[in-house]
């Protein structure tokens, strides 16, 4: 590019910024062509990425660039309707400019994530703050200021994501800080936390990756269940009635909807049109004590509603996976007595015909058995994840993710719970490695959960569960990537039904 501005030192700037474009995507196109299904990156260093939380926009402004074979039209299949601001993009740094590689929706096949015809097996992490901290939260998660770093913290950690190899993340599309609420009341927003979430999805796919969002939860109370109810005026002392609440059924629906269309100026995408997001998630861990008919109805209607006005996208619960008493599954993988009155049931709630894949979670220092090796909850984790996947296989015929699994370590020497960590997170990937190389449908899982160690000191206050970048933790979920996306074989189990014909 400097050989070109010496020797052209006439050419006005319109002239100058068109021949620069040129040899930088004419770089990109060799940088992608020889790492095939990695992000294309422009003479730059993964982990040197600014971070500057002012220029989020910069890369997406100009959506009818006329440059010979860059425009992107607005249906452009890539998944991107914008082209790069020449104006901010060679004012700066080359290694600035980022090039989306998200080209195609990830979709089913039997019992496996495919995507542009090739099969997709998840690696990734669950994160709830990536929304406060794209928002620059004064106030955020665990009370932190992240007002000044917040979109530096998300660019560090999703640039590590990529160096390690994650593909996939899971992330709430609502804010659960005390002090904001992505959706203020019924049908009225944040501006500032929408346009973080908008960030967000743009920062993902422009790293290759995906992001599975979940519109709403049973624990947390912004954007949460008993938010809803209580916009509802519902005077119940528990939060089953959500499930047969005519108000919250609208309001969640309307919530799903105003998620679904949204415009990210960003990407200037509508979130439906956008293959960065794998999937959506109707709720975070459901539960209806003792009120299994009202929560699978519920389940069934929202399904519905989801897929008339999104059939790009996968869709699934967000459900922990528990059995009832009356399942055609695996009733003996509960942890305990209570679990069969969360009004779960794995093998139902899943069979929906809108459900595109099953989920499950694995939490056995909260359900009363602690983690360390040789414990009961060894065993028990090592059931649980074959008997979901043998089910999904057998009964349901669809992919399945064990899309939460943590451990505290608490139970260990304070000295080598990390370790403990660790060991837990290598004998839970191994479960999932074994079944993968079986061509049984465990088609990945995510760890719970990555917090960035900025917050370190506040996060292990008050998440027994928290991952640092750098714990033995990590070492683990490199090398299953290795063994999870490495060369494989294996084809899907002959006697694993097809969900889609049954």
């Amino acid at each position: 590019a400097s050989s070109i501005l010496m020797r052209h030192n006439d050419m006005n700037v319109q002239q100058i910024t068109f021949l620069i474009l040129i040899c930088l995507f004419s770089e990109l196109h060799v940088s992608h062509a020889q790492r095939p299904g990695r992000e294309a990156v422009v003479r730059g260093n993964l982990r040197q990425f600014p971070a500057d939380a002012t220029d989020g926009r910069r890369l997406l402004n100009n959506k009818n660039l006329e440059v010979p074979n860059l425009q992107y039209a607005a249906d452009n299949t890539s998944g991107w309707s914008a082209a790069l601001d020449l104006s901010v993009s060679l004012a700066e740094n080359v290694n600035d400019i980022r090039v989306p590689m998200i080209h195609s929706f990830v979709g089913v096949e039997g019992v496996r994530f495919v995507t542009a015809g090739e099969e997709y097996k998840v690696v990734g992490w669950n994160t709830y703050t990536l929304i406060d901290q794209a928002a620059h939260l004064p106030i955020g998660s665990f009370d932190y200021d992240f007002s000044l770093a917040g979109r530096r913290q998300v660019t560090d950690m999703l640039d590590n994501a990529v160096a390690a190899g994650f593909n996939t993340v899971r992330t709430w599309a609502y804010s659960v800080s005390k002090h904001y609420s992505l959706q203020t009341k019924p049908g009225e927003y944040d501006a500032i936390l929408f346009d973080g979430l908008d960030w967000v999805v743009q920062q993902v796919g422009s790293r290759g990756m995906r992001v599975i969002l979940v519109f709403t939860d049973f624990w947390e109370h912004h954007g949460g269940v008993s938010q809803y109810l209580e916009w509802a005026g519902s005077s119940s002392t528990t939060k089953n009635a959500f499930y047969t609440s005519i108000s919250c059924k609208l309001m969640y629906k309307d919530n799903a909807r105003a998620l679904i269309n949204r415009f990210n100026t960003y990407t200037q995408l509508h979130y439906r049109d956008d293959p960065t997001i794998m999937a959506w998630e109707l709720i975070n861990e459901p539960r209806c004590r003792n009120c299994a008919g009202p929560l699978q109805s519920w389940l069934e209607e929202m399904a519905r509603f989801v897929k008339k006005l999104d059939r790009n996208h996968l869709l699934s619960t967000g459900e922990e996976g528990f059995y009832s008493l009356a399942t055609v599954g695996s009733r003996t993988a509960n942890p305990e007595f209570w679990a069969y009155t969360t009004g779960q049931d794995f093998v139902e709630n899943h069979a929906i015909p809108e459900i595109d894949f099953a989920v499950a979670h694995l939490w056995p220092d909260n359900w009363g058995l602690l983690s360390l090796p040789g414990s009961p909850a060894y065993s028990f984790s090592m059931k649980w994840i074959r008997s979901h996947v043998e089910d999904a296989c057998w009964i349901l015929g669809k992919p399945f993710i064990l899309e939460e699994f943590g451990t505290t370590g608490q139970a260990s020497q304070q000295s080598t719970h990390k370790l403990s960590i660790a060991s837990f997170f290598r004998k839970v990937y191994s479960q999932i490695e074994w079944a993968s190389a079986s061509g049984l449908p465990a088609q990945g899982s995510m760890f719970w959960t990555w917090h960035h160690l900025d917050l370190k000191s506040v996060a292990e206050q008050v998440d027994d569960y928290a991952v640092f970048w750098g714990d033995p933790a990590f070492l683990a979920v490199e090398e299953h990537v290795e063994a999870l996306l490495g060369p494989n074989t294996a084809l899907p189990s002959e006697q694993c039904i097809d969900g889609r014909k049954s």
